[in-house]
């Protein structure tokens, strides 16, 4: 399987705690063609990422300039924004994948991606982007119905979205600029890239 020679100094932005997740689980070498297929709905998802962050902000902007926007809309945006966010941080760490879960480490020899992202520099990474973290709060005031709602912290439900979305960016970003171009599809990374930039 190719790796692409567009290697860079990446900057993914994230501590310790976070890329210190193993990739658990033995995986079967997946051929080019299936990464191909598969490149569609991680550049979906990441189209989705960047895409309900840019209407709920577009939805804060109305609220703000006087317009009355349907808070329904916004929730679902966030929830969409939130489930997306979580589909991102599974494809980067890979960790507790199971045998038929796309992740970024399977577009690369091994050890590749995981060494791209423990070569970067450390910067303020949001603290609430600890993946166990992550999961428990989108299993508990997203996708379940859960008596830890009544006792969590006005602020749990305050996340800086642009903030946490750039910083997974930055991880996505690896992954386009040095994924081989034949494991992914033609206009793979026009998608990828134009939902990225959405935030610059």
């Amino acid at each position: 399987m190719g790796v692409a020679r567009r290697v860079r100094s990446v900057n993914t932005g994230h501590g310790a705690g976070v890329v210190s997740a193993p990739f658990q689980m033995a995986r079967r070498e997946r051929s080019a063609h299936e990464l191909r297929l598969a490149s569609e709905y991680v550049a979906h998802m990441v189209e989705r990422l960047f895409g309900s962050l840019h209407d709920c902000m577009a939805l804060q902007r109305a609220h703000y300039t006087g317009e009355n926007p349907s808070p329904w809309t916004r929730q679902a945006l966030f929830d969409c924004w939130a489930i997306q966010l979580r589909h991102a941080m599974h494809f980067i760490l890979g960790t507790g994948a199971q045998p038929t879960d796309i992740i970024a480490a399977d577009y690369f020899a091994a050890g590749f991606w995981r060494e791209l992202l423990e070569g970067s520099e450390a910067e303020d990474w949001p603290a609430m982007l600890d993946k166990a973290t992550l999961d428990d709060w989108i299993d508990a005031e997203i996708m379940h119905l859960r008596y830890e709602r009544i006792h969590a912290p006005s602020e749990t439900r305050n996340w800086p979205q642009v903030l946490v979305t750039s910083h997974v960016g930055r991880d996505l970003e690896a992954f386009v600029d040095n994924v081989a171009p034949e494991l992914v599809s033609d206009d793979f990374a026009v998608r990828a890239q134009n939902a990225l930039d959405s935030l610059r």
